[in-house]
């Protein structure tokens, strides 16, 4: 409702569109981060998984000049989420998973991507973050049938991919 409202204030129209957003638990409020007049790749598997519809394919119809189909909870999944993976303070990288785990958990789980932005031996500060707070070291696409499922199998992926991190010395 928050991201429906301002972008029919701000006039955005006939395009494609995403919008961060953050809850603050303490407070119970939830605040724009930023407002992006594109598409974010990294969702359109979401989409998908939910929809049925993925967002390329809205983008390839816009710029066609093309009206949209854009199809409602026809997916196999009733919930997706993106799972930023980050650690708060900076770590040596001891692991990160080989392509033979990443998918054993794409056979075992609804994950539609999984990516890893370090090789072992490097340090967290090593890479700008942009947020200044935390390291953003992967991220895990999943789907799921309601939100504890998928919660308790987004925990269980992130065990199995191993990734392991080390003081810095």
């Amino acid at each position: 409702e928050i991201a429906a409202r301002v972008i029919r204030h701000i006039g955005l129209d006939a395009s494609v569109f995403n919008v961060e957003m953050m809850y603050n638990r303490e407070t119970d409020r939830i605040h724009i981060i930023e407002i992006n007049p594109r598409m974010c790749g990294q969702f359109a598997d979401l989409w998908e998984s939910v929809h049925g519809t993925n967002t390329y394919e809205i983008l390839f119809s816009l710029a066609a000049g093309e009206q949209p189909r854009f199809r409602r909870e026809s997916g196999r999944f009733k919930v997706a989420a993106s799972f930023p993976l980050r650690l708060f303070e900076d770590r040596r990288v001891i692991r990160v998973p080989d392509v033979h785990q990443i998918e054993a958990v794409q056979r075992a789980f609804p994950v539609t991507l999984v990516k890893a932005y370090y090789r072992a031996g490097e340090r967290l500060s090593d890479r700008n973050q942009g947020d200044g707070q935390s390291y953003r070291y992967g991220v895990v696409n999943m789907a799921g049938d309601d939100q504890p499922s998928l919660l308790a199998s987004f925990e269980e992926v992130r065990r199995r991919l191993g990734f392991s991190f080390g003081e810095i010395g």
